[in-house]
């Protein structure tokens, strides 16, 4: 599971939203969704508390001292709805 955080205090997206694993934080909303993403989520959750929503990682590796990059794929489905548990 992932946390979906808004970050108002990112010097380089004014609308990021962050993407949290474990309590850490593991990447953002592409800042050319940001916006509407944040704003969607925003609609459904006025005071803007974290979110969750299932979360894949796909790819990386460790090979001795060699690293390879990881995505992460977030299951969101849009419109936003709220999901009662």
């Amino acid at each position: 599971m992932a946390h979906l955080v808004i970050l108002d205090d990112n010097p380089h997206d004014p609308n990021a939203v962050g993407v949290m694993l474990d309590g850490k934080p593991a990447g953002y909303i592409p800042r050319t969704r940001s916006a509407a993403f944040r704003d969607a989520v925003i609609a459904i959750n006025p005071d803007a508390k974290p979110v969750i929503c299932k979360a894949e990682i796909m790819g990386g590796f460790v090979k001795g001292r060699d690293r390879g990059s990881y995505g992460i794929t977030l299951d969101i489905a849009e419109p936003l709805r709220i999901k009662m548990r």
